[in-house]
């Protein structure tokens, strides 16, 4: 068997959450996968360790819903709350001059709805009470 190297095996983990697999060793795949693709460096080290996957948790914020997805670790904020946070983020010109602000919004948009494609709602558990 072909190894299908390491960008194909990160995706493939980011995909494999959706099947309903254990959430702890999906951040273990997801950590290793993505030191795999990106090496030890220590900003990726960094990412790694504060980086998991959570099933079932409800994020703070209007509409509360529980959602599984990716997550900081240790709380209840999803890296997509994240994402949609830094499309607020003003054009930073000084790295990117030849971008208009249409062009950064759109690109700033399509990651934070990769990262959305990346959880899943979960059905809110019935209150019999």
């Amino acid at each position: 068997m072909v190894d299908p190297g390491p960008r194909a095996r990160l995706i493939r983990t980011l995909v494999d959450a959706d099947s309903g697999a254990d959430a702890q060793e999906l951040t273990r795949a997801l950590a290793r996968e993505l030191l795999s693709l990106g090496s030890d460096t220590p900003d990726n080290l960094a990412c790694a360790s504060h980086i998991e996957y959570a099933s079932r948790f409800t994020p703070s914020g209007p509409g509360p819903r529980p959602v599984s997805g990716l997550r900081i670790r240790g709380t209840d904020v999803p890296l997509s709350d994240v994402a949609w946070e830094i499309e607020s983020t003003p054009l930073p010109r000084e790295r990117f001059p030849g971008l208009t602000v249409e062009q950064w919004e759109a690109a700033t948009r399509m990651i934070t709805l990769l990262v959305l494609a990346l959880e899943r709602e979960e059905e809110r558990p019935l209150d019999l009470s």
